[in-house]
């Protein structure tokens, strides 16, 4: 909304003559003034993923879907941090003192938003651990810590371990010679406290958990459709056999953790030669810019947590312990799953028009009358869906469309 206000206006009559309209009073103007009515853009986007969140809440929504929700918050809280937290520390740390028509300054929107996130997270993970987790195993699906599985299950993943996830670790040491290593965007990494002998100097490490591994692991099952469904976390998985990684230690202490980083591209179209490898460039510098939030877990020990916080230049305003999965964006493998398509919505199959037969010409159904003005049937996605892509390859079959590749892109564009 704009909050600029015409002190006058003019109107010209069908008789040619002008009219002065009167001019705003003060009143209004102070109406149009007021921060309360503006709404901050960031707080109102934040009640949009409360929405989301709400959607997981609902007892009415199929069990997978719910879990969908869950899924759908946390991916879009990771963007909102990536581009619009980014954005405000960035204004922050140049100090920039400018008051939106809202009446906040960057630093009270900073406040606000994590105020909000804080409470956003506690529920979405009391909703995981009381609610959801519990359903699910009600219908045979049950997500399992390494201490609550039974002696061969824990023999199967010690093995899966050993032949899959062992080769594609590797310790990086932080010490005076060894710099903290420049971890990615959104990856999840443990913090390894560990001693040469005991009463000696703490020796630090970063393990990074591979992305190349499903963060969800399904556990063999039997052949039987009453065989439950059992998973573990990968990092529950890397965290329980660490050690086979540093022979000849004295472990102390394992945290997991997560970095969210800036991922803005900051692109000149005029100034850029070359748009498609400019925009390539910025893809890969976002995945390594500042830091902008910290999750570790609830039980994550103060100086553990100030030691992270220093090794990425953050505050503690930045950090935010879960009681829970550091991302809910793991428990993807549940969705997908399509031995779950009980607990999921139906799938929904879209009607035909009776009036537009499996191989008419849409064209001369459209001179001979105007579909446009015929009652809509009863599915209002009938003609999104295999009606609008008939009409696209009759349009094709026809020479009334071709496909164009623009000069400085790498998408592909519709031209009729």
């Amino acid at each position: 909304m704009s909050t600029a206000v015409a002190k006058t206006s003019v109107t010209e009559e069908p008789s040619g003559k002008i009219e002065l309209l009167p001019k705003e009073s003060p009143q209004e103007e102070a109406r149009f003034s007021n921060p309360e009515n503006f709404i901050n853009r960031e707080l109102s986007w934040l009640e949009f993923n409360r929405r989301v969140l709400e959607e997981a809440q609902d007892p009415t929504q199929p069990l997978i879907e719910r879990v969908k929700f869950l899924t759908i918050f946390s991916s879009n809280l990771d963007e909102f941090f990536e581009i619009r937290v980014a954005g405000i520390k960035q204004q922050i740390k140049s100090e920039t003192s400018d008051i939106g028509p809202d009446g906040l300054s960057p630093t009270d929107t900073f406040g606000r938003i994590q105020k909000t996130v804080r409470q956003l997270v506690a529920t979405q993970c009391a909703l995981w651990k009381n609610e959801l987790l519990p359903e699910l195993g009600k219908n045979g699906i049950y997500v399992r810590e390494m201490a609550e599985l039974s002696a061969k299950r824990a023999a199967w993943a010690h093995r899966y371990f050993q032949q899959e996830v062992l080769p594609m670790l590797t310790p990086l040491a932080v010490d005076a010679s060894h710099p903290f290593p420049h971890l990615l965007n959104r990856s999840h990494n443990l913090l390894v406290r560990a001693k040469l002998q005991r009463g000696g100097e703490p020796l630090h490490a970063i393990v990074q958990v591979p992305r190349a591994v499903s963060r969800l692991i399904a556990l063999p099952r039997g052949k039987s459709a009453d065989e439950p469904w059992e998973y573990i976390y990968l990092a529950s998985l890397i965290k329980q056999h660490i050690g086979e990684l540093f022979p000849g230690l004295i472990l102390d202490e394992v945290h997991a953790f997560r970095v969210t980083r800036n991922s803005d591209l900051y692109i000149d179209e005029e100034e850029a030669e070359n748009l498609l490898r400019t925009i390539e460039q910025e893809l890969r510098r976002s995945s390594r810019g500042n830091a902008v939030r910290l999750e570790v877990e609830a039980d994550c020990p103060k100086d553990i947590l100030e030691l992270l916080l220093r090794f990425f230049d953050l505050t503690e305003a930045d950090a935010y312990k879960l009681d829970g999965p550091l991302s809910m964006t793991h428990l993807m493998p549940l969705v997908t799953n399509d031995a779950f398509a009980k607990l999921k919505d139906r799938p929904f199959q879209p009607a035909r028009d009776p009036a537009l037969p499996q191989h008419v010409d849409f064209f001369e159904v459209l001179r001979r009358q105007d579909s446009s003005k015929q009652p809509m049937p009863g599915n209002r996605s009938l003609l999104l869906s295999s009606c609008v892509r008939a009409l696209m390859r009759q349009a094709i079959s026809n020479g009334l469309g071709v496909w164009r590749k623009p000069e400085r892109t790498s998408y592909m564009a519709w031209s009729a």
